[in-house]
């Protein structure tokens, strides 16, 4: 304001500093106190905005990746499954981590169950393929045979792992799990073990 001994400065109504500036020409000016960048413009009536602080940028929401749960109930078990949603995508770089749990259900009265073992298949699983050799009717015939075995296989519950995506497409795939128990069963007054299987399957996206 040029120190010239006839300007002043006062807190208006409006929350904001005004002041006059003496030099040539005269002015009356207004200082706005705000966030923003400094921005300042000259002229017979002069607006100054400042920044006054620091200026806060907004916090970005959290990354958490989103999770989708799939329950059944067997027996006297209750089984979760726990993938990431649909809704997300997996990078085919990494790995599809997956949860799966096993829990008796207090007072149940359905039938008694052990855990023995899970199976997960990546939409069909594993392939693999070997030669047949056959012979019918006086000629040789070959044939190509494909079997799928799981992924993963876990020996208890719950239990966390990471499936590889190395292979897959992008877009929407397949996760089956296959729980498999133990029942004891009585049959001609004899005990017997017994193995049952229960089947979950949810969805998943890679990109």
């Amino acid at each position: 304001m040029g120190g010239n001994p006839t300007d002043q400065i006062v807190s208006g109504p409006d929350q904001n500093l005004w002041f006059t500036d003496g030099g040539t020409p005269m002015a009356i000016g207004r200082v706005s106190l705000q966030l923003a960048s400094p921005t300042t413009t000259t002229g017979s009536a002069t607006t100054a905005s400042v920044t006054s602080g620091s200026t806060a940028s907004s916090p970005s929401p959290a990354a958490a990746s989103a999770s989708s749960s799939t329950s059944a109930t067997f027996g006297d078990q209750r089984i979760t499954l726990t993938t990431p949603s649909p809704s997300a995508c997996t990078a085919k770089t990494g790995s599809l981590p997956v949860t799966l749990s096993s829990t008796a259900i207090p007072m149940s009265h359905a039938m008694k169950l052990r855990f023995a073992s899970a199976a997960l298949y990546l939409d069909r699983g594993v392939r693999h393929s070997h030669k047949l050799t056959r012979r019918s009717h006086g000629k040789t015939r070959t044939l190509t045979v494909l079997v799928y075995t799981p992924n993963a296989v876990l020996r208890h519950a719950p239990a966390t792992v990471g499936l590889g995506l190395a292979g897959l497409s992008a877009g929407l795939h397949t996760l089956k799990v296959k729980v498999s128990y133990k029942q004891t069963v009585t049959r001609h007054h004899q005990r017997h073990t017994v193995t049952v299987t229960k089947t979950l399957s949810t969805q998943f996206r890679v990109c």
